[in-house]
This record gives C-alpha cells, structure tokens and sequence, in this order.
C-alpha cells in the first residue's frame, strides 16, 4: 500500500509510530523482556497497538449514516468503505470485507488475504431494521450485482443482490421502511428485493437505457426511477402499477429525492437541473446557472435549497420557491460529491484532490440568510482546508 514512509519511537517510550501510503498511521509497542536472570536477552518483535487511518485515495461516494449527524459512510477510489466519526476519531472504522460462510456453515475456499471488491459507485443507506438485518447497498463498478452492508457490525452482508437483466448495476436505493431494496441497470431494468431473505419480489422495465436513479416516498406509495435515455418513470409500488412517464430533452445522471415535500431533483446533460412534483408528474423548476456538467446536488432537509456542484469549480446554492441563485463559491478543485446532514446544520464535500471529506457549516443557523439572487460576479474564491503538515506526516 505505498510502504512506509516514516517510523519514529515516542520520547522515553517504547512505542514506534509509523505512517506510509496506506494514509495510516499505526503504533507498535516493544513489550518487555522474557528473560531472567543473566540469561540470553529475548527480545519479542513489537506488538500492533492501535491505529488512525482514512482514506488513501480520493472518495467516490458519500452518505451520512444516521439522524444525527454522528457518522459519515464514505466509499473511495482505494476500495475501502469507511465510517467515519464527525465527533470521535477513534469511533471511526473501516468496514470489513470479509465474507460470510455458506449456509451449511462451511468456509468460503480461497485466500483470506484477498483483493478489495471494486470501487463503489452508488450508495444507499436506511436505519429503519438496523441490527436487525443489512441496511447498506452499494453498487461497485463492473459488477452485475449489488452488495449489501450491515452497519452494525461493521461487515458487508450476506446477500449480493444481482440485475434482472444480466446488465451493470448503475444504482441503489432503499425504502424508509428497510425492507425493499433497489437496483438500477446498464441495461434499463430494475429489481426489487426483500433484505432480510435477499430474494427478489418485483421486477420493472421503462426505460431503454441505464437506470441512473431510484427514489421511493416514505409510505411506500410512490416509486420514481430517471435514466440515461431522459424518461422520468412514475410508479404505484403496492399495486405493482405504471402511473406515467415523463420524457426530458436531456439525458438524467442523477436524482435526489426528498421525501417529505414529494420533490425531486434529476441533473441533467444540458447543464440544467430539474425539480419535479412526483404527485403532478410535473417539472416545478429548471435551475440554469452552471456552466459545466453537474456532479452532485442534494436537498436541504427542510426541502427549501438545492446545494450544487460542478465541473465548473462552483459550489451553488438554489432557493427552490425563487428558482434564483442565492449563493456560490468558487473552489480549486472540482467537488466530487455532495451531502447535507439531517438536521441541516453541516454540508459535507468530497473533491478530484485530496483524500479527505470537506465539512462546511451552514450559516442560516446562526443569522438571516438574504434569499435575493447573485451574480457570477459575486461568487467569493474559498481555499479547502490544507489537511497535511511539515515533514510530510
């Protein structure tokens, strides 16, 4: 994992500390002698202490992991899955890989030591059954099925849920309940299964190409899914029925539902993004300002912004009942992806430079917030934190 790139013993102890490529650092302790007496000195090798790590290549995915705001679950460019602690550092964990035994309770034959699963492209995550059974999805790259993650026990799960035509899983979803989870296809199929058996219940085919996302309302009532080929599929998911579809002039990449008002948002490949009622099948807004393709958006949790991202370095900021630009920042490097916490109070922000998440606080909690439109011109150049320090540590 890139070697060891320094090891020093802390002063008057018999501790050494070393970090390296991994962006790990580990502590390993020199226990003391066995030996007795004047006979021969028996010096153990150093025993693994404890550890600090984090991510040795840029995050791919994000997602807060619970309601308040305590941990965030973090994909990278390094195959890891980490959740990370925004109160403790050492709560945070890496999930572990390892896979369970078969059903007869016989072990997995091959390697323990064994290489990461792909790199993950869409995350989904739901703490209604937590403990209970798995609540993470994840949708890695080249793969034709989805995995799940218990965020219990820190582990992937036991079920790999595949596509229903035999395509590339493109994206994940889960219902509020924790009970249905959703996978998207290359090949515009998507399937549904129960989480707690991993078997398949439903299965819908609209659009023609990749499914790119996947939302269900918090009654399970409402299913909406947006795809490559710029249909918008509108779903009654406890009757299994078609309600309608809505054709865009543009490709959709992504979606974000927000459960509470019944909207969601879809970017598309003219650089727009568009805000849909899910009840009136209709478009609300269309928010043009970017200049580049968008690369993540999400809600604030009372349903009020869409905060933005792009290929264009800005970060903006949407007032959903004005359909006006009410904030922006330029940035060095692109932002990647993009997540608010449930309550609203933070923003956290992954970049193409840097492996670390970037968490901005959100000024609206602490003094009135002018909701009047600005410019490009006004948008202010904002430096990310610098998180490395002298000596190359």
């Amino acid at each position: 994992h890139g070697g060891i790139s320094k090891a020093c013993f802390l002063n008057g102890q018999p501790i050494i500390v070393t970090s390296g490529g991994d962006n790990q650092l580990k502590e390993y302790v020199f226990d003391p002698s066995l030996s007795q007496g004047d006979s021969e000195i028996v010096v153990q090798p150093p025993r693994f202490l404890r550890s600090r790590g984090g991510h040795s290549q840029p995050p791919s995915c994000i997602t807060f992991a619970d309601n308040q705001s305590h941990f965030l679950l973090s994909a990278s460019r390094d195959k890891s899955v980490w959740g990370f602690s925004l109160r403790k550092d050492a709560q945070s964990q890496e999930l572990s890989q390892r896979l369970h035994k078969n059903k007869d309770g016989s072990r997995i034959a091959g390697s323990t030591i064994k290489e990461k699963f792909p790199e993950v492209i869409a995350m989904s995550i739901e703490n209604a059954r937590q403990g209970e059974w798995e609540n993470i999805i994840t949708a890695h790259k080249d793969e034709k099925f989805a995995r799940t993650w218990n965020s219990r026990t820190k582990r992937v799960g036991r079920w790999t849920l595949p596509t229903i035509d035999a395509g590339l899983a493109k994206s994940v979803a889960i219902s509020q309940c924790g009970n249905f989870g959703f996978v998207g296809s290359s090949e515009g199929g998507i399937g549904v299964y129960n989480l707690q058996s991993g078997l398949q219940r439903k299965k819908y085919r609209l659009h023609k190409k990749a499914v790119t996302g996947i939302a269900i309302d918090g009654m399970n009532r409402k299913m909406v899914s947006c795809g490559l080929d710029g249909l918008i599929g509108f779903y009654d998911f406890t009757k299994s029925a078609f309600l309608g579809k809505l054709q865009l002039d543009a490709p959709a990449t992504s979606m974000v539902y927000h459960r509470s008002s019944d909207l969601f948002a879809v970017a598309l490949d003219d650089l727009s993004i568009a805000v849909i009622d899910a009840v009136t099948q209709k478009v609300v807004r269309q928010l043009w300002g970017h200049s580049n393709r968008v690369t993540a958006f999400d809600f604030s949790p009372d349903g009020r912004w869409i905060v933005s991202a792009s290929l264009d370095s800005t970060i903006r900021t949407w007032d959903l009942p004005t359909g006006g630009c009410i904030d922006g920042v330029r940035l060095d490097s692109v932002a990647t992806n993009l997540k608010f916490s449930p309550n609203g109070d933070l923003l956290a922000t992954t970049h193409v430079t840097g492996n670390g998440i970037s968490i901005w606080t959100n000024r609206a909690q602490f003094k009135p917030v002018s909701t009047r439109q600005i410019n490009e011109e006004d948008f202010s150049k904002i430096l990310l934190p610098n998180a490395s320090s002298s000596g190359g540590v």
